[in-house]
């Protein structure tokens, strides 16, 4: 790992980050990089993120905006090692889930299946609930959420006809509820690790402050999807994923784990299991 700023300077030649000044973190093992593009951070994570191999060390673009300072955590290899170990033993999952879990649903209606499609045809010549109300004869009650989900879920995944009628406002791919945040300034972080799963050491977010409990999501997701976190900006989390879960039950599993991270998504499971299974950037956020 390369620790000193003039080495990973030179590592950085040739790449979008050549020229730029590292500067280190006082009190910690992380140095630093301002980045002059926020609205493109991905370019300057990627020029990053392609030399890790020789500078040891991860990035994650951050911000200063609201505090006017960085500060990052002095992390002990003890307490590092107990995070990798709980990311390959722990299940972070089991009582996690929000509120599409068991709350009932107090009326199954046209409005309500609906809004849980989260999409549905859409123009002049189109019934934009023509999809519910196909699908509300069958569903049983009473139900709960998770049950309603489910149930509407297995209606249509793997019917072409029904699937064919899936569109969002405008004919776009997604919803556009996965939408990067873009800061004022950015910095990217380069973390003393190549781990993909445990940069939440030295971070914060504030879905979970728990960084075992973290690790285990990240580690999880990087080895079903090859999802790695791009940026954290404290109550949001933003990454890119490598592969696309296809829209149906393993989708849907993924939408209810992001949601339980990302309680203020405010987005039906359906509509982000449809996302999730059309782009490759991901997008948690959780807030007071």
């Amino acid at each position: 790992m390369l620790n000193q700023p003039d080495e990973i300077m030179a590592a950085f030649r040739g790449t979008a980050l050549d020229g730029m000044a590292v500067e280190p973190v006082p009190d910690c093992d992380v140095l630093v990089v301002q980045w002059p593009e926020p609205g493109d951070v991905l370019t300057g994570w990627r020029a990053a993120r392609d030399v890790m191999a020789v500078t040891g060390r991860r990035p994650v673009a951050v911000s200063d905006e609201h505090d006017g300072e960085l500060w990052f955590p002095e992390v002990e290899p003890a307490d590092l090692a107990r995070i990798e170990t709980a990311a390959f033993s722990l299940d972070p999952w089991p009582g996690m889930y929000g509120w599409n879990s068991d709350e009932p649903v107090e009326t199954v209606d046209l409005e309500t299946v609906s809004y849980v499609l989260g999409f549905g045809p859409t123009g002049p010549e189109w019934d934009p609930d023509a999809l519910a109300r196909e699908l509300l004869p069958g569903i049983p009650a009473p139900t709960t959420w998770n049950a309603l989900n489910r149930h509407l879920l297995d209606q249509i995944w793997d019917d072409p006809e029904r699937l064919a009628q899936l569109r969002h406002p405008g004919g776009k791919e997604t919803s556009g509820a996965l939408g990067w945040y873009v800061p004022d300034r950015v910095q990217l972080a380069l973390l003393p690790t190549t781990s993909a799963w445990s940069p939440m050491a030295w971070l914060d977010y504030f879905g979970e402050d728990d960084p075992r409990v973290l690790a285990a999501c990240l580690q999880q997701w990087h080895q079903a999807w090859g999802a790695e976190l791009v940026a954290s900006w404290g109550t949001m989390l933003q990454f890119v994923s490598t592969r696309r879960p296809r829209f149906g039950p393993e989708a849907w599993t993924l939408a209810r784990q992001q949601l339980a991270l990302g309680g203020s998504l405010q987005i039906p499971p359906m509509t982000l299991a449809w996302d999730l299974a059309h782009t490759d950037a991901w997008f948690l956020h959780d807030r007071p």
